[in-house]
């Protein structure tokens, strides 16, 4: 080696390679001695650059590896007298003089190394050098950072001027010229890609949180995985800000690049969870989120939030047995009890809800009595369910455990009754029956569903007062309106039919009425009531409310019978025009009702309306039997008052005389007789017609008048 190093003495790799060797053997001052023995010969030789050469070489040996500065300087000296300008004689010295702290001359040194530097290299790291000078041992770091950027103004790439600058900016928090300088920094490193990715998640990692440049900050992180395809930061550093954008597509790819790059399980599982919510929540993909937290599951079979999330997208796709699959593995890694009973009840509601699968549903809920035998929600729910298999006697069983365990008193009350009810309609035994019923009662004396099944009970025994006060309490505590008002029918109907109680029976449709005004049950009763005994105002709503609510659902003699009753009332009332329009409908509904004929004949006959009247008369009459003497009198009556209003007198008093040849006392037919003689002065027929009624006037001052 010695020879190749005389044979150039500016081969730097051939010259570190002997200063290594000296050090570790500890052989400078047989090297230091050749190589003198060596400038002495060249000097001899008057080769001025193998004398430089040699020179620098030995004052840095002496200088900067062996610490004798003394010994260097004569060595600097001669090139100097050989080369004034000598840049490397110059930075040589300036090492000389950093190592030894000797900063002021290590200023003018650089200052005068860089008069004289002509190579871009030289200037440079020159320039560098004083902005390091400047900055950390002067402390005028204003004019360091002048210095740096002069070198990069020689070059925009060199990477200590980079450097010194990327730490000022990082420590004065100059943020956007930070990241210029690292943008210029990527260019130094591109040949060391780990490197460049690093810089460019800085960068993005600049933008995304203290410049606030989403998108600056993306494509930074996209340089950075450009570079390093593996860079895990980076590719976090975009989940970040898709997810802060919302940008769900491009964060599930981000998350699947994850995939291949995380290192740990652990990692590896809150990857995957973050991909499951994404289909769950924002893409609405259920199955593709099963899968997901299924890929947790292989991984920790005991991820509770998976096993949660997994719950929750099987019910979302009705996959039931999976569901049920999962609410097992869930039970089968959980420690907490009380976590177990609920995740069985969830296995009873599939199988008793979804899959109609009621023994499932019972193994599971009898697999909460077994790790809670007091679990009054999984007792009442074994009811119910032995209750749909028609198991009566271990449906009352539960029933009677839940009965005994609860505090609640509703709670006691409904078992009570559904043991009853469970009594009664299954297994025949109304006694117990009765008896359960009763305990609910003393509970909670306004239970409805109890009052009604006790007063079916009654009802069936025909004790109908015990009825009639069931039913009556239960409509006192019922709420609802329209349920209150048809109880009240109900009791109405009971008490008319059964109890002979008819006033107590009104006074029940009535305030059935009351409660629900629209109840055609109540009103229909009340209508013949009120037609019976004359209450026309109060009859007349009733009637045209049941023919507005009927009209398209009733049969057609109901209707008949409706607008009969309607055309009465009406008639009653004075509302003519009415009472003929409902006449005439019951009319065209049948033909053949005398009733409704009749009622047509009157209310013609009080408009006036003489052709119809007459007509519906003689209807009426046709359809009258022998027997009936009066209604025969009136008839013919009216058909003589009809013939007198259309000026046919000679048929008015020969109608009026078939009146009286069947009731000679006919008051009303012998005062119109006695109108038309005196109508036409025929006086003699006047006198014996008011004697006629004379002989039938009892009350002695009516005799008196007359006379």
């Amino acid at each position: 080696m010695l020879q190749a190093f005389e044979e150039d003495y500016g081969d730097n790799e051939t010259s570190r390679y002997l200063e290594k060797m000296a050090q570790a053997t500890n052989r400078w001052s047989e090297l230091i001695q050749t190589a003198n023995t060596w400038l002495q010969g060249e000097q001899e030789k008057q080769d001025n650059t193998k004398v430089i050469q040699l020179c620098l070489r030995l004052a840095k040996w002496y200088g900067e590896d062996l610490g004798h500065a003394q010994y260097a300087q004569p060595y600097f000296q001669k090139v100097m007298q050989l080369d004034p300008t000598n840049v490397a004689v110059l930075r040589q010295m300036g090492n000389l003089y950093r190592k030894n702290q000797q900063w002021q001359e290590l200023g003018r040194t650089l200052t005068e190394a860089l008069k004289h530097a002509t190579s871009e290299k030289d200037r440079k790291e020159i320039q560098t050098e004083l902005g390091e000078l400047l900055e950390k041992q002067l402390n005028e770091i204003e004019k360091g950072m002048m210095f740096y950027k002069n070198a990069l103004e020689v070059d925009p790439h060199h990477l200590p001027a980079l450097e010194a600058l990327e730490r000022i900016y990082a420590e004065r928090e100059q943020y956007r010229e930070l990241v210029d300088i690292l943008t210029a920094k990527v260019v130094s490193k591109q040949e060391e890609p780990e490197e460049v990715a690093a810089i460019q998640v800085r960068v993005g990692g600049l933008f995304e949180t203290t410049l606030n440049d989403l998108e600056r900050a993306t494509k930074a992180y996209e340089a950075a995985l450009d570079a390093e395809p593996s860079n895990l930061l980076a590719m976090r550093g975009l989940e970040r800000i898709f997810g802060a954008q919302g940008n769900w597509t491009e964060m599930v790819k981000v998350l699947e690049q994850q995939l291949d790059v995380v290192p740990t399980e652990r990692e590896r599982i809150e990857v995957l969870m973050k991909l499951a919510l994404i289909y769950e929540e924002q893409f609405l993909k259920s199955d593709e989120a099963a899968a997901r937290f299924e890929q947790v599951l292989d991984v920790d079979p005991g991820q509770e939030p998976a096993l949660v999330g997994l719950e929750r997208c099987y019910a979302k796709l009705r996959q039931w047995l999976d569901l049920v699959n999962t609410y097992e593995r869930h039970i089968s890694v959980t420690l907490d009890r009380g976590l177990k009973v609920e995740l069985f009840g969830y296995v009873a509601q599939v199988f008793a809800d979804e899959v109609q699968d009621v023994d499932r549903a019972i193994d599971a809920y009898q697999s909460i009595v077994d790790l809670d035998d007091t679990n009054i929600g999984a007792l009442e729910a074994l009811a119910k369910l032995y209750e749909r298999k028609d198991s009566a006697a271990d449906a009352i069983d539960y029933m009677t455990r839940v009965a005994e365990l609860t505090a609640d008193g509703a709670q006691r009350v409904e078992m009570y009754y559904r043991i009853g009810h469970s009594l009664d309609t299954q297994l025949g035994d109304r006694v117990a029956a009765r008896e359960r019923y009763e305990m609910a009662l003393d509970l909670d004396p306004a239970h409805l569903a109890t009052l009604a099944a006790l007063k079916d009970i009654a009802i069936d025994a025909a004790e109908y007062d015990q009825a009639a006060r069931y039913l009556d309490q239960e409509q006192m505590h019922t709420q609802s309106a329209r349920s209150r008002a048809k109880l009240l029918v109900e009791l109405g109907n009971l008490r008319e039919e059964h109890l002979e109680e008819h006033d107590l029976a009104v006074q029940a449709y009535e305030l059935a009425l009351q409660a629900d005004p629209e109840s055609e049950e109540a009103a229909r009763p009340l209508l013949e009531e009120y037609v019976r005994v004359g209450r026309w105002e109060e009859a007349d709503p009733l009637a045209d409310m049941l023919l507005k609510k009927g009209a398209s659902k009733l049969e057609r003699y109901e209707l008949h019978h409706l607008y009969a009753m309607q055309g009465k009332v009406a008639s009653e009332l004075g509302n003519n025009e009415k009472a003929l329009k409902s006449y005439k409908e019951a009319h065209h509904l049948d033909l053949t009702d005398q009733e409704t004929i009749r009622g047509l004949a009157e209310v013609s006959f009080k408009m006036g309306d003489w052709a119809s009247a007459l007509s519906n008369y003689q209807k009426v009459l046709t359809a009258l039997e022998e027997g009936d003497r009066e209604e025969r009198a009136n008839v013919y009556f009216k058909l003589g008052c009809i013939k007198r209003e259309q000026g046919q007198l000679k048929q008015a008093v020969n109608n009026f005389e078939k009146a009286l040849a069947i009731d000679d006392a006919h008051r009303v037919t012998l005062e119109a007789m006695v109108s038309i003689y005196a109508g036409l002065s025929d006086w003699k027929q006047v006198c014996a017609y008011k004697r006629q009624i004379l002989d039938n006037v009892f009350e002695a001052d009516e005799r008196f008048l007359m006379l």
